[in-house]
């Protein structure tokens, strides 16, 4: 596991704590259902453009067009009410600003969707968006993510919270 330049987003659902102490299970799920869905629609318009290689797979970031499989770049995990998206960043190249661009605009595109899904629901999300080194990557059994960047961005929530 190697430590690897990303965009992050850090989402916090508002109001989670409630749900957990009346203990409303359908509702949490739903939230997870939604969460899922969206992610396989999101897996799924990445394989359309593979073979259409029209105006929206041109606007998607390099280091998304060229994989097999959009998840071996983008990596969301969830853990209680905690949305953790990465995007690694593409190889530095003279056309890096404009695919750091492209990069920024699909990780906000995603926290966008994702937030507008939430607030359907009655949630509101809250995040910070940065980007730094951290390890986000599947294991055989489990998703891990860590790093310093990782730390910054929980206590800026932190602060955020008035803790």
């Amino acid at each position: 596991m190697g430590k690897k330049d990303r965009l992050i987003a850090y989402i916090d659902i508002m109001g989670f704590a409630e749900l957990v102490k009346n203990d409303n299970k359908s509702n949490i799920r739903g939230i997870y259902e939604e969460l899922n869905s969206f992610i396989g629609k999101l897996i799924s318009v990445k394989e359309t453009t593979k073979t259409n290689a029209g105006e929206y797979n041109r606007a998607l970031p390099k280091s998304v067009r060229e994989q097999e499989d959009v998840m071996e770049v983008l990596k969301i995990s969830v853990f209680s009410d905690s949305i953790l998206i990465s995007l690694k960043l593409a190889n530095e190249t003279e056309e890096s600003a404009q695919e750091f661009v492209k990069e920024l605009r699909f990780i906000f595109a995603i926290a966008q969707t994702i937030q507008y899904l939430l607030l359907k629901q009655g949630y509101v999300v809250r995040g910070i968006i940065s980007h730094g080194e951290i390890v986000h990557e599947r294991m055989e059994h489990l998703d891990v993510f860590y790093g310093q960047k990782f730390i910054d961005m929980h206590e800026k929530k932190i602060i955020l919270n008035g803790q």
